[in-house]
């Protein structure tokens, strides 16, 4: 536990335990502990879908290409695509293999 109040979080292993009025909770994945005399316990699955927080529309370029050389199984030929920013951002890239 450090002064600031901010602990290690064993389900998605970040560092964003805060303390709250019932106990304590990770602000990241919405993991529940308690406080025991050996430290923090995980409480339960600490799964708690909270749905989307937001979403919009957005442009974007894709691109698709050929990767590969076929020749053996650790480099197959196959359709590869990626998007892209108008200002030539990768944001992402996926394929058959990936």
């Amino acid at each position: 536990m450090d002064e600031q109040g901010i602990f290690w979080c064993e389900k998605c292993q970040t560092k964003n335990v805060l303390k709250i009025k019932r106990g304590f909770e990770c602000f990241q994945c919405g993991s529940q502990y308690s406080y025991t005399e050996n430290g923090l316990k995980l409480l339960g699955s600490g799964a708690r879908p909270r749905g989307t927080d937001r979403a919009k529309v957005i442009q974007v370029i894709e691109t698709e290409s050929i990767e590969g050389t076929g020749l053996s199984k650790d480099d197959p030929v196959r359709a590869v695509y990626q998007y892209w920013t108008f200002d030539g951002k990768l944001l992402a890239k996926r394929g058959e293999y990936d």
